[in-house]
């Protein structure tokens, strides 16, 4: 491969490192490959064998990452890889290193999803814009919201996964309940009901 313009992307779960290549300002995806987490030491090994395999070379970077983002130091939740954001940019000879959470990621992916595939739920018809939410599983529970701003959109990194499952009527009660022996001991998180863990 002697594309000299490519740039990687990726998204690091628990179990699961998703990188591919794209032309700097394009979406389209190249040279998708699925990793496991498990397999790699570390963030670089993974990434240096995905770049082999293609003989690719990248100056440009984004990662999005299945724990807090906010630190110099990115610690993994469900997998062992831990790094300095510097010290990764230098060992992988990058420019330009950008690395976001994961659902933050899915939730900016949603300014490219039309309407109508969008659903409300709860509350009243909103007019205009109104907040947008991204929740999905993975080794974890993600969470991210679109919050409208007077031009733009504000991304809202969350870690909703681990808040606490609050049960408000009789609903939730009874699922608390019938949940009980399952998670005594355990944390009563969103996670935790939600997977039964």
């Amino acid at each position: 491969m002697t594309q000299e313009t490519w740039a990687l992307v990726g998204d690091i779960g628990g179990t699961n490192a998703r990188f591919a290549l794209v032309t700097p300002g394009q979406v389209e995806l190249q040279h998708v490959e699925i990793l496991a987490c498990r397999d790699y030491d570390n963030l670089d090994a993974a990434v240096a064998d995905y770049l082999g395999r293609y003989g690719a070379t990248v100056r440009e970077a984004c990662l999005a990452f299945a724990c807090p983002v906010n630190g110099q130091v990115i610690r993994m939740t469900n997998n062992h890889w831990c790094f300095d954001r510097d010290v990764m940019q230098d060992k992988l000879g990058l420019e330009t290193f950008k690395i976001v959470n994961d659902f933050t990621a899915m939730a900016l992916g949603m300014l490219h999803v039309h309407d109508e595939h969008l659903r409300r739920i709860g509350g009243p018809e909103v007019g205009g814009k109104g907040v947008r939410l991204v929740i999905g599983p993975g080794t974890g529970l993600g969470v991210s919201a679109l919050v409208p701003a007077i031009e733009n959109w504000i991304p809202l990194a969350t870690e909703g996964g681990h808040i606490e499952f609050g049960a408000i009527n009789e609903e939730e009660l009874r699922i608390r309940e019938w949940l009980g022996g399952a998670l005594a001991g355990y944390p009563w998180s969103a996670f935790s009901v939600v997977t039964g863990w």
